[in-house]
Formats: structure tokens, sequence, C-alpha cells
């Protein structure tokens, strides 16, 4: 039976739900640099949803460092939610600039492979 694709069908890769340190710097949305530890909720090779306590504007630049691999890349805010409602904290989704395993999952999905 066919039907309406969901959303996932439209993700270039495979989510992972994982819990990993990592360090996010940038401006924030009232424009003062930030530099905050904090941690994944989700991960994938094309980027992740991070909880952080600083909020972000959608399309700001930020950098995501993962100290676990001493690896980080620049990232492009896709989304943000939460906030004064979510108990101060946003979610916000980041985009990598290269797709890539910077976060250090060691038995990636296959769809994480070169492409």
């Amino acid at each position: 039976m066919g039907g309406e694709p969901s959303l996932k069908d439209f993700r270039r890769s495979t989510r992972i739900a994982c819990s990993i340190p990592v360090e996010v710097s940038g401006l924030d949305a009232d424009g003062q640099e930030v530099h905050e530890n904090t941690t994944s909720n989700l991960v994938n090779k094309h980027g992740a949803c991070i909880s952080v306590q600083h909020q972000f504007s959608l399309g700001s630049q930020v950098v995501v460092r993962v100290p676990q691999t001493e690896r980080q890349q620049r990232c492009r805010v896709a989304w943000v939610s939460g906030g004064p409602r979510a108990g101060g904290i946003y979610q916000i989704g980041v985009e990598l600039e290269r797709a890539e395993n910077i976060w250090g999952v060691l038995s990636p999905p296959e769809d994480w492979g070169d492409s």
C-alpha cells in the first residue's frame, strides 16, 4: 500500500539516539560569543540535535567540537525549538558543513558510508 512518505523517507542518513559530549561555540541570538559544553540527543552523518542553554538564530553558524574524537566542524543551525516554556533549554538541529561521522560512532548504519 502506497501512502504519504514519512519524514524518515526524506532523511539523508539514519539518526541514532545517543548522548555524546560536545562543545558548541558561536554567536547566540543576542550576538554574544558563547562556548557551551553540552550533549547531543540524536546524531547522523549530516548533523545532530543538541540541547543548549543559549538561544541561537535559525541559519546562524556554530562550531561543534567532539572532544572524544578531537574533531570539529562548522555547522548551520537548521532549526530551533524549546526555550522558556521548556525550562530554558533549547534544542537545535545543526547541519554539518561536510557530511561525516565526527561523532565517533563505531558501527554506523550502512547509509553513513562514503557517498
